[in-house]
């Protein structure tokens, strides 16, 4: 038994610890250190596509749309998740990087039009 929580459970209840450390940062606004927290559950698990998510989406928020991009566009093409806000972020981080024809294919692929009428309303100062 102690096996089975040294080598398989520990490691998974750290590693759901560190997440949420991760999120908190992310959802604190703190995008620099959610990014270095993201980056390091990322090298530990490049599978888990939250981690690689938050990863980009830290990316963004810091101005590193090429990155977000890297990181995103294969979790789009893959069909790995389909999430509206994956390709919302996408979508805009494209838009920022000036590739205006990708950027409105993605845009045109978002299903969920309240998200990108909330992004709309956002960019034109009328939420907040």
């Amino acid at each position: 038994m102690k096996f089975l929580f040294t080598f398989i459970l520990l490691p998974t209840i750290l590693l759901s610890s560190s997440f949420d450390r991760a999120l908190n940062s992310f959802e604190n606004k703190n995008y620099t250190l959610a990014y270095e927290k993201f980056y390091l559950l990322h090298t530990k698990d490049k599978e888990d596509i939250d981690i690689t998510i938050y990863l980009a989406k830290s990316l963004y928020y810091l101005g590193e749309y090429e990155d977000a991009i890297k990181k995103l566009y294969p979790i789009y093409i893959n069909n790995l998740v389909h999430n509206d806000e994956v390709l919302l972020y996408l979508a805009k981080s494209y838009f920022n990087e000036k590739k205006y024809i990708e950027s409105e294919k993605i845009f045109s692929k978002i299903k969920d039009k309240s998200i990108l009428m909330k992004y709309l309303n956002i960019k034109k100062g009328l939420l907040k």
